[in-house]
């Protein structure tokens, strides 16, 4: 039943994202790219409306919130790395989405993204991530660290995020449609997110939805055929996959796209930068922007900051290089 519902929890992020062209990974490039606020506005909201229902469920003893301690150098240079790939390739998330919709290099993304996701986290590159992580190991909890309650904290977010996001939908003059939009994606990504963390507690895999350890975990369970290593949150991921073909297909939109040759070497390239990255810093674009921050943890912020860094390194290397 379990397995199920973490299916169906995949399909229903699958369908937002896909509906929506909406996904973290998008909102840091539309920021440092475009300089444009509101997918990264629609990402605070979505973070301090979950965050206000995580207070609350934890409050009334439904879910148990564990901020454990964190390498600080793992998780910036990890998610530096991710944010790199994100720039030359896709997210994590429309790794799925993109594979599902029939685009050849979204397969080749999502498959080296798999690959080295589950060399990092069980094989060959294992011993680097170890490494990495003994250094710099601070606590995580942020209302801890500031001595004030948790939903003091996440009703702060969700105000200042309500009052930008206001100012830049006036700024990029919006219409009543696309606002809603907006609204309707924060709400439901937060929805999503908060049945995550109750399954996560009730199945006793802690936490709520994330895509990159779920996916090194499919990899291993492909090497070793050993379902321990299949749990909810593995059929998450597979569910947003299922949900964008189908999304696609009714809509009379899917086809197998060309690929180019640099199509090709961005997707290897980006896809296994994804994978190393999101394991040494413990969580991706989701894992750790959408779901440790909402629990309040500094390992979501910092990693966060620094995903939004590598965008903006990458993007200064490939400007410099289109215009020579």
């Amino acid at each position: 039943m379990i397995l199920i519902m973490g299916f169906l929890l995949g399909s229903a992020f699958g369908f937002v994202l896909h509906r929506s062209k909406y996904s973290v990974s998008l909102s840091f490039e539309h920021l440092v790219v475009d300089r444009d606020f509101t997918y990264f506005f629609v990402l605070m909201l979505t973070i301090s409306l979950q965050s206000i229902g995580v207070s609350l469920l934890h409050y009334f003893n439904l879910i148990t919130v564990l901020n454990e301690q964190f390498s600080v150098l793992a998780t910036a240079l990890g998610s530096f790395i991710f944010g790199v790939g994100i720039r030359i390739a896709y997210g994590c998330t429309l790794s799925y989405i993109r594979a599902g919709e029939g685009y050849t290099d979204g397969i080749i993304n999502l498959a080296m993204f798999l690959i080295v996701a589950g060399m990092t986290r069980y094989g060959l590159l294992q011993p680097v991530s170890k490494f990495l992580k003994q250094f710099f190991v601070v606590e995580s909890d942020i209302p801890t660290t500031l001595g004030i309650s948790g939903i003091k904290v996440s009703v702060m977010l969700t105000v200042i995020s309500i009052i930008f996001i206001i100012i830049s939908f006036k700024r990029y003059h919006l219409s009543n449609k696309e606002k809603t939009k907006y609204y309707l994606v924060a709400i439901s990504i937060a929805i999503i997110a908060l049945i995550g963390w109750l399954i996560g507690d009730i199945s006793g895999t802690g936490r709520s939805i994330e895509v990159a350890g779920p996916t090194s975990k499919i990899m291993e369970f492909l090497m070793t055929g050993d379902f321990s290593y299949i749990s909810w949150k593995e059929l998450f991921v597979i569910g947003i996959l299922v949900s964008a073909f189908f999304s696609t297909k009714i809509k009379g939109q899917f086809y197998w796209h060309k690929i180019t040759n640099l199509n090709t070497q961005r997707a290897v390239i980006g896809g296994a930068l994804m994978g190393f990255g999101a394991i040494v810093a413990e969580g991706c674009a989701v894992g750790n922007v959408l779901v440790s921050t909402a629990a309040l943890s500094w390992r979501g912020f910092v990693s966060m900051i620094f995903m939004m860094f590598g965008v903006q390194i990458m993007t200064i290397i490939r400007t410099k290089q289109e215009s020579n």
